[in-house]
């Protein structure tokens, strides 16, 4: 692979320049001189945008050793976009994986040694970064990835003794920074729980959330941090409501596997639930990638839900459905018996919060088509074997 810089005439804003793979080279473009070339490669170095009089000079397109087509265009300039992920467990993983696919370079957090290793194992560039565990900061290596990411995206939920948002109260110095120099778009993923309870009445984005639980409401302080952030420092956020996650390996198929498990107080509460609205892992992908590419430029919140919230009670007899036929005798999990502690914690309006979140907003900005509509489409997929996004 080679760096081809190649010169154009180009409107008002900056192309950031981003460090090229070691595998790629500075190739002379026609008509740069030494003192360009040299400027480029601190560039590049740097992150830095290279400007001449208020206009673009300098174009950076990956291509195939030899000349050709470019491989990869990323953004609007033609600089291949990268991403930072604050916490890359299921969800993330998902999206990174995704996001390799159309091009994008991955670099992203994750709590744990052993995680770490098995990330970069994957070929993503992985950093320890471990709030619980006496606010275990990033490293300047890390740091130095995160300003030269183009987008960040955040998954880490206020945890531990944080009642904010610990990405922000860790690092918001190197974020500021990287918001002065390429930094173009943060994403942060929520979680409907954010609404509280509404007795099973639609919600969508304008309404004002009302949380009750403890970890909602510092969700909700999460959200107004990021998006505050934004404001202050000229940066697109991004805030992504998601439903309940379920996907290849973490789905109600799974429960019913192992159902002899023991079931969580939360998981037989959320059993006598008339509404739950979910989404599939791909789902959730594909609306946060459409926002990333969309060219949006102003704060936003999204639900990220299916057309179809259920009773876990039907989601769990579809499963059984799915993997026994009529002539099996299929285990039993335990969904609508409390246990003695729990049955008290029924009347706790907070843990049994009834609503249906509306995805319309996503439909309309973001043109998203669902791949699973239902958690009966998305069961099936993973019934017959589908490991999208993960493959």
């Amino acid at each position: 692979m080679a760096l081809l810089a190649m010169a154009v005439a180009a409107g008002a804003g900056a192309a950031h320049l981003r460090s090229a793979p070691a595998s790629a080279s500075l190739e002379w473009g026609a008509g740069i001189g030494a003192d360009t070339m040299r400027g480029l490669r601190n560039g590049v170095r740097n992150g830095r945008s290279m400007r001449e009089g208020g206009r673009r000079v300098l174009r950076l397109v990956w291509c195939r050793s030899g000349g050709g087509e470019p491989d990869y265009e990323g953004g609007s300039d033609g600089v291949p976009s990268s991403v930072f992920i604050f916490g890359m467990g299921y969800t993330s993983l998902a999206l990174a994986n995704s996001l390799r696919k159309r091009g994008w370079e991955v670099a992203g957090t994750c709590r744990s040694e052993e995680k770490r290793s098995a990330l970069e194992s994957r070929g993503f560039q992985a950093h320890r970064f471990n709030p619980d565990n006496d606010a275990e900061c990033l490293r300047e290596e890390a740091i130095q990835d995160l300003h030269r990411s183009t987008h960040i995206v955040s998954s880490v939920p206020p945890v531990g003794d944080f009642d904010c948002d610990p990405v922000l109260s860790s690092h918001r110095e190197a974020l500021v920074q990287a918001a002065s120099g390429g930094l173009q778009w943060v994403g942060y993923l929520s979680s409907t729980s954010v609404y509280g309870d509404w007795q099973g009445g639609w919600v969508e984005e304008e309404i004002e959330p009302r949380p009750v639980d403890r970890k909602a409401v510092a969700r909700r302080e999460a959200e107004k941090s990021w998006l505050q952030f934004g404001d202050e420092a000229g940066v697109c956020v991004h805030v992504f409501r998601l439903g309940g996650i379920y996907g290849p390996g973490r789905s109600a198929l799974d429960t019913v596997r192992v159902s002899e498990k023991k079931l969580s107080t939360r998981q037989q509460l959320r059993g006598h639930k008339r509404f739950t609205s979910r989404v599939h892992v791909a789902d959730i992908c594909q609306v946060v990638v459409k926002a990333m590419e969309s060219g949006q430029r102003t704060g936003r919140v999204y639900n990220v839900v299916d057309d179809d919230p259920s009773p876990r009670a039907e989601v769990m007899a579809y499963a059984r459905a799915l993997l026994y036929d009529e002539h099996e005798n299929p285990p039993v999990t335990s969904d609508n018996e409390l246990s003695e502690g729990s049955a008290s914690a029924v009347a706790n309006a907070s843990l049994v919060a009834e609503k249906r979140v509306s995805n319309r907003r996503v439909k309309e900005e973001l043109q998203v088509e669902l791949l699973h509509p239902s958690f009966r489409s998305g069961l099936e997929a993973i019934a017959s074997g589908s490991n999208a996004p993960f493959d």
